[in-house]
């Protein structure tokens, strides 16, 4: 579960920041910083759209990936991580995400940078760094408080163990319809032998 939720938080940061960053305020797009795609020509824009495109689908395979890892722990019967668990790793994700492409893109590749159109876009890059660190610090924190409840997970397990020996060893129900009603014909069979004595 833990694994799921670092994955969903990946997933979602990436959405946040393609969404709220490229889309909503326009603040860069993925190409804008390399001097070959301005987004303020036609060309331009199309290389950065396709590029924005591929991130997002990215940020999306990161997203079905913690859903199928979580999906897979359920079905294991494995116990659930309590809610400020659950938000630890999705904001230790977010934050490793934002770690990640800002040292790569905004650093090493310079393709971008979280404000192109600043004159000095150093200390935004810098603040971007500094927010995806206190994400991570923030979702340890939260993690470390007692991220698997002990009596619940002792609980499901239990649950769940008991339930497959119960199906295992069950036996199948015979439908009280299928069974022959010999009741009432031992009945009749009865009062037409006493009837046949008085005649």
């Amino acid at each position: 579960p833990l694994v799921s939720c670092v994955l969903l938080g990946v997933g979602l940061g990436g959405f946040v920041d393609g969404i709220v960053l490229h889309q909503i305020l326009q603040w860069h797009h993925m190409l804008t910083a390399t001097g070959d795609h301005p987004a303020d020509t036609v060309a331009g824009l199309e290389a950065n759209t396709l590029a924005d495109g591929l991130f997002h689908a990215a940020t999306w395979v990161f997203v079905v990936s913690g859903i199928v890892v979580l999906r897979r722990a359920w079905a294991a019967g494995r116990p659930a991580p309590t809610v400020s668990a659950q938000l630890g790793g999705v904001l230790a994700g977010w934050g490793i995400f934002n770690l990640v492409e800002g040292f790569v893109d905004h650093h090493l590749l310079g393709v971008h940078d979280v404000r192109d159109d600043v004159a000095d876009p150093l200390w935004w890059n810098l603040g971007f760094l500094a927010f995806g660190a206190l994400l991570v610090v923030v979702g340890v924190v939260l993690l470390r408080r007692r991220p698997w409840s002990t009596a619940r997970a002792a609980s499901s397990t239990a649950t769940h163990a008991e339930t497959m020996r119960l199906e295992s060893t069950s036996t199948p129900v015979v439908s009280r319809s299928k069974t022959p009603r010999r009741v009432p014909q031992l009945v009749i069979a009865m009062r037409l032998g006493g009837a046949a004595d008085k005649a």
